[in-house]
């Protein structure tokens, strides 16, 4: 029997054992033999049977206001062992009861509200958290639910109207969430094609964060499919002010805006002064494969091979060895080939990306991680790719 478990029910046993012990009006504790029940209880608690033991001390808890606390802590612990059934169970008997006081009536609706998510009826727990949104005790917490389930069902609008509500509440400025859910729901009218509608939501995203860098990178894509390429070069710069963690995401972009443009002049001078201010390897990758077309790829190695000496990393030796072999010499060793292939192959093996709040890995940015469904916490690993 899990530690967390023994130690909830042994203040439920003994709650218990003084309740029903505890005689009634003109009839002293003392005067009263404990019931049978309790004792077998408490055989199921020592010989290590859980299961059984909650069902006797539930069985013998009537629920009144002195109890009310005991049933929803069995209720919570069966939501936390998977039992989401049985928690459903303790929690509606709970709320069914008309001598609950508001405050207990709440609470036991809350965790109902908790059931029903951990069992995936959203719809249900919608409507307890909707209901509690309006008691002033729970409207935080409701509140912060909802946007859980709005996220979870990808109902952006409900999100933004919830978190307008929860700031009212709360006191607290959600404007950087509210971006990434306009950057949600223009990314789905980019996919459709409605790409005035996705420019304007882009716009409010802005608005609520002016450093959120997803919308700059979602404005300058707009931009670059509408073939507006000068504009496009102009948004992706500022994603560097912005965030520039982000610079790997947005180099090729800005590199291939130059090449249609054929001002190849113009981005080596660019790519060169941000890689001296910040030395990442996708800009060192993408001005290496630029000097090798003008300059020669003398150029190009003695970039790679610098950064090599200051930052040496396997995903750096394997750009160089790439280069390598795409020049025009006759052949290279074999050994030099199998390497190489060695190489990628371990590489390819390795998450490109990692979230720094809960190290989940990912080989794709996510704007949400999946794991702690936190906001924009996603990086490439700059070691790897």
């Amino acid at each position: 029997m899990g530690l967390e478990l023994l130690f909830l029910l042994l203040p439920v046993a003994a709650f218990t054992g003084w309740w029903i012990g505890r005689g009634t009006p003109g009839h002293p504790a003392q005067e009263m033999a404990l019931d049978p029940e309790y004792f077998r209880g408490l055989s199921y608690l020592i010989n290590e049977q859980p299961d059984r033991a909650i069902e006797v001390f539930t069985r013998m808890l009537e629920v009144n206001s002195e109890t009310v606390e005991v049933h929803i802590a069995l209720g919570n612990l069966f939501r936390q062992r998977g039992e989401v059934d049985r928690s459903i169970r303790i929690h509606q008997n709970l709320i069914a009861r008309p001598a609950l006081t508001g405050a207990q009536r709440g609470q036991a609706l809350f965790e109902l509200g908790q059931d029903y998510m951990r069992a995936g009826l959203l719809d249900r727990a919608e409507n307890l958290f909707n209901e509690l949104s309006d008691n002033r005790e729970y409207a935080v917490l409701a509140l912060r639910k909802l946007i859980d389930i709005y996220q979870r069902e990808k109902e952006w609008n409900q999100a933004i109207a919830v978190s307008r509500r929860l700031e009212g509440f709360a006191g607290q400025p959600l404007n950087t969430m509210v971006a990434q859910y306009f950057c949600e729901l223009a990314e789905l009218s980019r996919k459709s094609r409605d790409y005035s509608q996705a420019m304007k939501l882009v716009r409010q995203a802005l608005a609520e964060d002016r450093n959120c860098a997803r919308a700059s990178i979602l404005e300058g894509d707009l931009l670059k499919e509408s073939n507006k390429l000068s504009d496009a070069i102009r948004v992706y710069k500022k994603i560097e002010a912005q965030d520039s963690t982000l610079l790997s995401e947005i180099v090729e972009r800005i590199v291939d805006c130059h090449r249609k443009l054929d001002s190849s002049h113009e981005l080596v001078e660019y790519l060169r002064a941000i890689y001296e201010k910040y030395p990442d390897e996708s800009v060192m990758r993408a001005l290496a494969s630029l000097l090798r077309e003008v300059q020669g790829e003398a150029a190009a190695f003695d970039l790679i091979n610098d950064y090599l000496r200051k930052r040496p990393s396997i995903s750096g030796l394997s750009h160089l060895l790439k280069l390598k072999l795409d020049t025009s010499f006759p052949s290279y060793p074999q050994e030099l080939v199998i390497l190489s292939d060695m190489i990628n192959k371990t590489l390819s093996e390795r998450p490109a990306y990692h979230c720094g709040e809960c190290g989940f890995s990912a080989n794709s940015l996510y704007w949400q991680c999946p794991g702690c469904q936190r906001w924009n916490t996603i990086r490439m690993i700059q070691s790897v790719k």
